[in-house]
């Protein structure tokens, strides 16, 4: 798509700045119109037709429940480990997975005793 607008000038009441945001502006648009060329569907959810919805919402959800038991079972023998080591409360458990720098199901910030009860939970009884 060509650029229609005009150099930096006068025209433009902030100077460069004005001309930097049509033609940001101009290739948003351009991408825009190639993303739905493609057949991707754009907007809110409100926009989506209801099967559509339906099956977005199934397919995020599969996703995030194969991710998660993933997670888990890369943590299972972490913390079997760590309770081998005499680790046995949730606490105690949470300060050696922060001292060891283990990052959490999710890859960010450190663990706390809620987040160890909440995964020896999805372990099982057994665990």
């Amino acid at each position: 798509m060509a650029t229609s607008c005009k150099p930096p000038n006068q025209s433009y009441p902030h100077g460069h700045g004005g001309y930097e945001s049509e033609l940001i502006s101009q290739r948003t648009k351009a991408g825009l119109v190639a993303t739905k060329a493609y057949g991707v569907n754009l907007g809110t959810k409100s926009n989506l037709r209801e099967e559509e919805l339906a099956k977005v919402i199934v397919a995020a959800s599969e996703a995030q429940f194969r991710f998660s038991d993933d997670q888990t079972k890369d943590r299972e023998n972490l913390i079997g480990e760590i309770k081998r080591d005499g680790y046995e409360t949730d606490h105690s458990i949470d300060t050696a997975l922060n001292e060891r720098g283990e990052s959490t199901l999710v890859g960010l910030g450190r663990w706390y005793s809620s987040t160890v009860s909440r995964l020896i939970i999805r372990l099982g009884p057994n665990y």
